[in-house]
């Protein structure tokens, strides 16, 4: 069920159209991609992140990606600690903005690259989303505009047809399903 991809002679990345051009990704973009992981993230829908909303949400991406009889203490332990050493140290709810730059330095560590960092961001929604239905949360809707940038049939089709720089597919394949969101997390 796999496709091949395609390259140029230069082994870069091709659209389907034979152009090596490929649509920029705005800014905004990542912005609307990092408010909404942060609508997902809040729980209660009081537009604050809380510790125990990061902490529920994370546990529950875990057990999705190793099962029901998974020790949840450790990642408990984990996004606590990562809450009060990079949103608040005494534990209190933060804003977007203090959640956003954080997003924002997990994303540089993560890759520089715009189009890789709306793919991970996409990647958390999507996991996060997924939590919130195991958790029988009401999941907040994906804004129409949104919806558009999904449906986009050029940028669909230029996925199906790029070849990645040497070693991102291993960095991908090999990231260790606890750490999916970030390298401390998201």
């Amino acid at each position: 069920q796999f496709r091949s991809v395609s390259s140029n002679q230069k082994g870069g990345r091709r659209r389907r159209n034979g152009s090596d051009k490929f649509p920029e990704v705005a800014p905004q973009r990542i912005e609307d991609l990092v408010k909404e992981l942060f609508t997902v993230h809040d729980l209660n829908g009081n537009g604050m992140l809380e510790e125990m909303e990061l902490v529920t949400l994370n546990e529950k991406i875990a057990v999705l990606h190793h099962g029901q009889d998974l020790d949840t203490t450790e990642v408990r332990q984990k996004y606590k600690a990562l809450f009060r050493s990079k949103l608040d140290p005494e534990g209190k709810p933060v804003p977007f903005q203090t959640f956003r730059v954080y997003a924002h330095e997990v994303l540089e560590g993560m890759d520089t690259d715009p189009e890789a960092q709306e793919l991970i961001l996409e990647q958390f929604v999507a996991e996060a989303r997924s939590a919130c239905q195991a958790l029988r949360l009401p999941v907040p809707p994906v804004e129409p505009k949104d919806l558009m940038d999904l449906t986009v049939p050029s940028r669909s089709n230029d996925l199906m047809d790029m070849t990645l720089p040497k070693g991102v597919v291993d960095n991908i394949v090999n990231i260790p399903r606890t750490a999916m969101h970030g390298s401390d997390g998201i």
